[in-house]
């Protein structure tokens, strides 16, 4: 059990350090990226995370890819980042609301929906009172202590506060009925936050697995259950 606990801590500081040197590096240059994913042109502004040759960004556009969106249908995003998942909605021809604490992140996510021409499509959510039928998120999943600003892109504290957090923020503004995609790592316990679901009234009613260098990452379909 030890053996296996270290193991763990390891592989989570192993990501951390790669992704905090990568960011870093970014950061202090001043550099702001740009590149393809999907058809869509991204820009991604120091401090805002790089969602390029991530597994779990590539499984929750692949899902986005696979389903129907009406054309107006109303998509929630929560953490929206630079803002790739909200405009590949809005492409299909969503309707994308988005919340992002980073204010920066705010701004990277409207800049990429002008530059993809859906910018009157992708919307900062400013009620908290609206609920949708859809709601995703790719949210920071790694289980460990957030000491610095750029940590909050990929750490969700030890005992998963954040996590918890924006599931709570998902399940108010899910309707009955709707679905949330989401995504979560073998390394954050995924049947801890299938617990946390089911606790909110939000039942996963579909899973898949794909591995990475450190760790394996998993989609979550789920429904809200509950009133």
């Amino acid at each position: 059990m030890y053996l296996r606990e270290l193991v763990r801590a390891v592989r989570i500081y192993a990501i951390v350090f790669i992704l905090k040197i990568f960011h870093k590096l970014f950061l202090k240059l001043r550099i702001t990226l740009k590149f393809r994913i999907h058809g869509l042109t991204i820009l991604v502004l120091p401090s805002v995370f790089i969602p390029k040759y991530v597994v779990s960004t590539e499984m929750i556009l692949n899902a986005l890819k696979s389903i129907k969106i009406s054309p107006g249908l109303k998509v929630l995003e929560l953490g929206s980042g630079s803002g790739v998942l909200s405009i590949f909605v809005a492409k299909k021809g969503g309707c994308a609301y988005f919340l992002e604490v980073n204010k920066v992140a705010i701004v990277n996510t409207l800049i990429n929906a002008y530059v993809n021409n859906v910018e009157e499509r992708v919307k900062l959510l400013r009620s908290k009172f609206l609920e949708f039928p859809l709601v995703i998120m790719n949210p920071p999943f790694l289980p460990c202590y957030i000491k610095e600003g750029l940590d909050i892109n990929w750490c969700c504290g030890p005992n998963l506060n954040l996590l918890l957090n924006m599931l709570n923020e998902a399940r108010r503004h899910l309707k009955r009925g709707g679905y949330l995609i989401l995504t979560a790592s073998s390394l954050t316990n995924h049947e801890l936050v299938r617990h946390l679901l089911n606790a909110l009234g939000i039942e996963v009613i579909y899973m898949v697995k794909k591995p990475s260098i450190f760790d394996s990452v998993y989609l979550m379909l789920c429904k809200r259950t509950s009133a």
